[in-house]
């Protein structure tokens, strides 16, 4: 029982209570056989002392994780953590991830203790008897903390375990209303597979070995500034830098150098504050929370593209450069080589946003409008025209408008293409006007070099016109070499 005692510490009783009892054992143990009784008389005083003493209560500004104690067999609990999560519930994590949802202060009111979230800035309150307990901002219920004391079975005490219980109507014993904290398991569905939801409710049940009884310890921000670390890891692990949906190689970049210091500091074992735990909890969910590669950022300039009607009955045509007109042509997916050089586009992002789209036939023709108007044809072009692609999903449908310059006049296939059939602007509200991009394995021999080296003599835009030393997006140097900056 002394072994398992963390003297002083919440929930358990003071140094000088434990020192007390240790002292009984320590003088039993030594005692001759003329005062053995006496003695064992004197160390079971001290033990129902020790078992009886006040515990220690929560010190304010300090931040603490609250654990099961429940070890009953149909309720393993034990060392499940309490967790805000987001602003609506409390739960508990099944296993000790020492995250920061998990951290909680105590602040003394009204006979017992205002319980507040470290990470949502919120309280807990217990508002109905056997419901949720929730957040609110302010007022919340108080709570008291009080020594697990009912039995069960064989156990009559737990060192450190308590039950935190509703001020207001609180009962030593359990009578059926007291408002407790608790943990019920709701739904799931072994058969199938679907895991049960777990919440914290107000229940009155404080029999020791039981989800009504909980160890309070003092946060170890040095062990969570590690578990962190992982959990940063973990979210970088199986990402693919710059692909659709998944986070950009800037972010990537961004977070580890930032985790740098706190990698050290782990490295070290050196000892680590709440504030200096908290501003990497800061840097993680700023990561989280930066913008993901759209479908546009990750088009590359790198490799040609197949453009494909998204309409699904149009999906066999693709487009074509066919005399100096973007036609529809019907082309299997793996039919596609580059021996059609027609059907194959190169995208090349510039500084504005928009793209220049070319065919690698034709020495790498540009495509264009001569307005941008509902049934312009597009067609082949001499300079870079800006065509905006913007990526969009309804219901079952999914793919690119192609939009001409700052309108709203995007390529459009209709439903029955004929021989003399063109691919044309219409307004982009239907299927016919999605388009899928379908990257290809085949080289456009453009690469974005991580450093662009400048060379002698004039350089060009894509539209032939003089650039700046500083432009930025595709430009041509006076070797006549794309490069991209």
């Amino acid at each position: 029982m002394l072994a398992d005692t963390r003297a002083g510490e919440v929930g358990y009783a003071s140094k000088a209570t434990c020192d007390a009892l240790a002292n009984a054992v320590t003088t039993a143990k030594a005692a001759t056989a003329t005062d053995e009784a006496q003695q064992l008389e004197a160390m079971t005083a001290a033990l129902v002392t020790f078992k009886a003493a006040p515990i220690t209560q929560p010190v304010a500004g300090k931040v603490y994780r609250v654990k099961s104690a429940s070890t009953y067999y149909k309720a393993k609990y034990a060392g499940a953590t309490l967790y805000a999560d987001g602003t609506t519930a409390v739960r508990v994590h099944y296993t000790d991830q020492q995250a920061p949802e998990e951290l909680f202060t105590f602040a003394e009111a009204n006979g017992g203790w205002i319980m507040e979230s470290v990470h949502n800035k919120q309280q807990v309150t217990i508002s109905s008897y056997d419901q949720p307990l929730r957040f609110v901002k302010k007022n919340a219920t108080p709570i008291r903390i009080d020594r697990a004391a009912v039995p069960a079975q064989q156990y009559d005490y737990v060192p450190g375990a308590v039950v935190l219980s509703k001020v207001q109507g609180y009962n030593a014993t359990a009578n059926g209303s007291v408002g407790r904290f608790y943990i019920k398991s709701f739904g799931g569905d072994r058969n199938n597979d679907v895991p049960s939801e777990n919440k914290v409710v107000a229940f009155d049940n404080p029999t020791l070995c039981n989800p009504g009884t909980w160890y309070i310890e003092e946060a170890d921000f040095q062990k969570m500034l590690a578990a962190l670390l992982q959990r940063c890891d973990q979210a970088v692990e199986d990402v693919v830098p710059n692909e659709e949906g998944q986070h950009t190689q800037v972010a990537i970049q961004q977070l580890q150098k930032d985790l740098a210091p706190a990698r050290d500091l782990v490295a070290k074992q050196a000892a680590v504050s709440q504030e200096v735990y908290e501003s990497y909890v800061k840097v993680y969910e700023k990561f989280l929370t930066a913008p993901k590669t759209t479908a546009v950022d990750a088009l590359s300039t790198a490799h040609y593209y197949v453009i494909r009607c998204a309409h699904p009955k149009l999906s066999g045509y693709v487009a074509q450069l066919k005399d100096g007109m973007v036609v529809p042509a019907a082309v299997n997916p793996t039919a596609v080589s580059e021996d059609d050089p027609t059907i194959l586009w190169q995208l090349l992002r510039q500084e504005d946003g928009s793209f220049a789209i070319l065919n690698k036939a034709s020495d790498k023709k540009f495509v264009g409008v001569s307005n941008a108007s509902s049934g312009e044809s597009v067609v082949e072009n001499n300079v870079a025209y800006p065509w905006k692609l913007r990526f969009r999903k309804q219901s079952d449908i999914s793919g690119f408008f192609i939009l001409a310059d700052a309108s709203n006049y995007g390529w459009y296939l209709p439903l029955s293409p004929a021989s003399t059939t063109r691919i044309t602007l219409k307004p982009a509200n239907q299927w016919n006007n999605y388009w899928k991009l379908e990257p290809t394995t085949i080289p456009t021999g453009l690469e974005r070099s991580p450093l662009f080296q400048e060379t002698n003599g004039t350089i060009y835009d894509l539209s032939g016109r003089v650039a700046s030393p500083h432009q930025r997006g595709v430009v041509i140097d006076a070797a006549g070499h794309k490069q991209v900056r």
